[in-house]
């Protein structure tokens, strides 16, 4: 059977084939012309993100650069410190040294001073007793005298080296 063209059929394809153009001018051109311009923005973004991450790839490489170099800032601080810490401890020693030095000779000196004071001390009494032990034995015997005679003659054997 073969199809029978009735006019009301040629009238539907005719006005189905219209309405496929006008279908096609009205909605298929700016729906494609959307699409386009969507895709088109989405490639920009993809672009834009991408260099986003360049540029934070960049900056991270930076920062670890820059806190490299703090680290070893520091670590150069540290050490400063260390070596100014270590001068520091050296003269104090050193001064120490020297003030405990000056401090001995000091100490020294006034035993010296304190030894000559107590020499002097024990001659003066020796010469004290001396007298009284001799004037005692010599009172009714010896003038005046001779006893200054005598006292002077027990100074002057006196050694000093023994009283050293």
């Amino acid at each position: 059977m073969l199809l029978q063209l009735n006019p009301t059929l040629v009238i539907e394809i005719i006005n189905f084939i219209i309405l496929l153009f006008f279908l096609r001018w009205a909605l298929w051109k700016p729906l494609m012309q959307t699409l386009e311009n969507r895709s088109k923005s989405i490639e920009f973004k993809i672009k834009e993100a991408e260099g986003i991450n360049e540029e934070a790839k960049d900056l991270k490489v930076k920062y670890e650069e820059q806190i490299a170099k703090a680290k070893e800032e520091a670590q150069n601080i540290l050490k400063e410190a260390a070596r100014h810490g270590e001068r520091l401890k050296e003269r104090i020693l050193t001064e120490a040294k020297e003030e405990a030095a000056s401090i001995r000779k000091q100490a020294e000196l006034d035993i010296a001073s304190e030894k000559v004071k107590a020499m002097a001390q024990v001659k003066s009494y020796l010469v004290d007793l001396t007298i009284q032990s001799t004037q005692k034995i010599l009172e009714d015997t010896l003038d005046r005298g001779m006893q200054e005679k005598l006292i002077l003659d027990f100074m002057q054997r006196i050694p000093e080296a023994h009283v050293n």
